[in-house]
């Protein structure tokens, strides 16, 4: 059931137009994927959602006067960077879904390579695993969806309709969704990673001395496609996540900016201004908390070369000294084009982005 869920829960990233091949999770088979060529058919939907922003562009453009005549010069200029920013990440989120495709394939190429000599379900892991983490996973995009509808429907119901604000509101829902979509899909694949890097760590663990060399050896190579997944995932979700954190930051600075200017005149229903600031921060945390996640499973691996006893065997001390080495040149690190790393220090960075931001337009609109 958990498996079956995941695999809904993909085809929505389809829908979303995230990749065009066919991907799906197999039930009634020990292995776990089918994973096909580019199709037309999937990539019918990547057109789909490159027409909606090109239809969302257009119309904001023929509607200028009802999302921005009658503004202040920064609210209007707050109001224009939020929906800039938000429509670009969308193009820049769809080039590099088509770009990547090779890369995005390769990714799950590997895992099905991996499953073929080990007899796993999912890269490393069994079939019970790969359940678990369907389930985690599950829960964590239920908690972010039903966060999410719930502000959506608390906005709705707050703002009148054919206003100024419910058309905004209207036009910016389009890519707040592709936004946190793409979170989710890449908190996906750092969860997957993850995961097998975990199940590799126990693989060496459980390494008997008399076949200990050719045990590390083979994991050696392991380590070495999943150091390949890591590079695929920097690479697919490099330009989008740089470009989506950033419209995270205007996101969360905005309902700040519009939260003090409706204390200071006195406005009513300031909390749920308050409550749009809810979504954002939680899925940056679930993320970073996953990246965080992954860094410990990569420590585990080197923690437990540097615990395999010595046996004054000098062909084992070689093979664990090589691949201690590899593993400290591998650059195992969840970056955006190496503009940033994901890690908690991203919330310090945006406490203080945010602060400027909100002060500076704070101080031109005085």
């Amino acid at each position: 059931m958990s498996i079956r869920v995941l695999s809904g829960i993909v085809v929505l990233f389809q829908i979303v137009g995230f990749y065009s091949f066919s991907l799906r999770f197999l039930h009634t088979r020990q292995a776990g994927m089918s994973i096909g060529e580019h199709s037309w058919s999937v990539g019918a939907w990547w057109l789909l959602q490159l027409c909606c922003s090109v239809v969302s562009v257009i119309m904001a453009r023929v509607r200028y006067h009802l999302l921005f005549e009658g503004l202040m010069a920064t609210e209007a200029m707050n109001n224009y960077l939020k929906y800039a920013i938000g429509v670009v990440t969308v193009f820049v989120t769809l080039a590099d879904s088509w770009c990547h495709y090779d890369a995005h394939r390769s990714i799950w190429m590997r895992y099905e390579a991996l499953t073929n000599p080990t007899g796993a379900y999912l890269g490393l892991m069994n079939r019970s695993s790969t359940a678990r983490l369907a389930r985690h996973f599950g829960v964590k995009f239920l908690v972010v969806t039903v966060t999410c509808l719930s502000v959506e429907y608390q906005v709705y119901r707050f703002i009148a309709a054919d206003t100024q604000w419910h058309w905004f509101w209207l036009y910016n829902l389009y890519p707040s969704t592709i936004s946190r979509m793409r979170h989710m899909f890449h908190l996906l694949h750092i969860s997957l990673l993850t995961c097998n890097l975990r199940e590799l760590d126990r693989q060496i663990r459980e390494s008997t001395l008399p076949s200990i060399k050719r045990q590390l050896e083979d994991s050696r190579t392991l380590f070495t496609e999943l150091a390949l997944i890591n590079e695929h995932i920097n690479d697919i979700f490099g330009w989008s996540q740089a470009f989506n954190i950033a419209s995270s930051f205007v996101q969360m600075a905005f309902d700040l900016y519009w939260a003090y200017e409706m204390m200071v005149h006195n406005e009513n229903q300031i909390e749920v201004q308050m409550l749009c600031f809810v979504p954002t921060p939680l899925i940056i945390g679930i993320l970073l908390h996953a990246a965080k996640c992954y860094r410990l499973a990569v420590n585990a691996i080197e923690k437990t070369l540097l615990d395999i006893p010595f046996q004054r065997d000098p062909t084992l001390d070689r093979v664990t000294f090589f691949f201690l080495k590899q593993l400290q040149q591998s650059d195992m690190r969840l970056t955006a084009r190496n503009i940033f790393d994901f890690d908690y220090t991203l919330f310090s960075k945006f406490a203080v982005g945010i602060a400027t931001y909100v002060v500076i337009f704070i101080e031109i609109t005085n």
